[in-house]
């Protein structure tokens, strides 16, 4: 059998979870003899995919102006044109037995009448959820609508997103098979990373956040809130933000609370990722919303302890690996909080845990099981 992945993702995206996905979905097919991968794009700007195998590599020029206009949806609308049709002479081919559309548009592949089984995976229902969140949201929703309605079959990456497709589209079980992401091996491990307290020059205690804060459903505003009685009283610790710079109004915000010596913000290569995780006291994770969670998994790889949201997919992907709160209402934010940096019986047991939690989430695993999903659209 020969899969073929489609361009998106691999134009759209530089880093980020969904092109980790296929980059390890693809390496874990591959490398278990299940089946043939082309994930080959004319035209591209992910790193997962690595350079000189004979298309266009959009690496960053270092010139602010021309970067920015290559992130730009206007050129991903013309780029992407360029690549759908090169993508649809590869669907094409005689060896083409399944697509795997990597993103929310299908419709260049419903348009081309092409006589293949499409699978898509589905790893969240945010936009549907939160739509206010996004900009061009109808036209975003109708699209993806109509790439789950046109796909022979959806992936979801948790049972809470399976339920919550459910509910939104009204797919039965038939069209619908779960499977989890594999944990986090792509994180590298050779260099580590230090933060150091001003005063004393030494290593400084750090809770940590990863990724994005402006999105709502994030809930990062309101975590610093009930943090910050806690990062007042307990100086010794830093809050450590791991993505982009502050706003002016996220420094805005930080200074009436109190808080703008106390909380860091960092951008972190993933070489020195799993460093960070790893020297880190706690990482809060606050979402009121997740599709699966992905941080879940790099912090128990990296033996960090966890204070996470119990809402959507979390507590199913974290288990007793970690402890859980009310993203809403933020109870047992505080105490459990301290419980995780305070007693060492909660934190070893967390961390005698997570071992074992992170069995459930193999890329073999997710492999056999994706493969088992072409296997029943496709004879070969």
């Amino acid at each position: 059998m020969k899969v073929f992945f489609d361009h998106q993702i691999f134009l759209t995206q530089r880093v980020g979870g969904v092109s980790r996905y296929f980059y390890n979905l693809k390496r874990a097919l591959t490398e278990n003899g299940l089946c043939e991968v082309d994930s080959w794009s004319f035209i591209y700007r992910n790193l997962y995919m690595g350079a000189g195998n004979g298309a266009i590599y959009l690496k960053p020029c270092g010139i602010k102006k021309i970067d920015d206009l290559l992130g730009t949806s206007t050129a991903f609308k013309y780029l992407g044109a360029i690549d759908e049709q090169f993508d649809l002479w590869r669907f094409k081919k005689p060896d083409c037995n399944l697509i795997h559309i990597t993103a929310d548009d299908a419709g260049y592949i419903n348009k081309s009448k092409l006589k293949k089984p499409v699978v898509a995976t589905v790893h969240d229902l945010i936009p549907e959820l939160f739509p206010s969140g996004f900009d061009n949201a109808s036209t975003w929703l109708k699209m993806r609508e109509n790439a789950f309605k046109m796909a022979d079959h959806l992936i979801c990456i948790s049972e809470s997103t399976k339920r919550d497709l459910k509910n939104v589209y009204g797919f039965n079980d038939d069209k619908i098979t779960m499977v989890y992401h594999g944990a986090a091996d792509y994180i590298i491990k050779d260099k580590e990373y230090n933060i150091v307290d001003a005063d004393t020059g030494k290593k400084q205690k750090y809770l940590l956040y990863v990724g994005d804060r402006k999105t709502p459903y994030k809930n990062f505003a309101p975590m610093i809130e009930h943090l910050a009685p806690f990062l007042k009283a307990s100086p010794e610790f830093k809050l450590l933000c791991v993505g982009a710079p502050f706003k002016p109004f996220e420094i805005d915000k930080l200074n009436k609370l109190g808080l703008i010596n106390s909380v860091k913000s960092v951008q972190a290569h993933e070489n020195v990722l799993y460093s960070i995780y790893q020297q880190a006291a706690c990482l809060i994770l606050p979402s009121i919303y997740e599709g699966f969670g992905f941080p879940l998994l790099e912090a128990m790889k990296a033996g960090c302890p966890i204070l996470s949201s119990g809402s959507s997919s979390l507590p199913e992907v974290g288990g007793d690996g970690a402890l859980y709160f009310d993203p809403v209402s933020f109870e047992g934010f505080t105490s459990r909080l301290e419980s995780i940096l305070y007693n060492d019986e909660v934190r070893a047991q967390l961390k005698l845990n997570q071992p074992d939690r992170l069995k459930k989430f193999s890329w073999k695993n997710t492999a056999m099981q994706t493969y088992n999903v072409y296997k029943r659209l496709v004879n070969v």
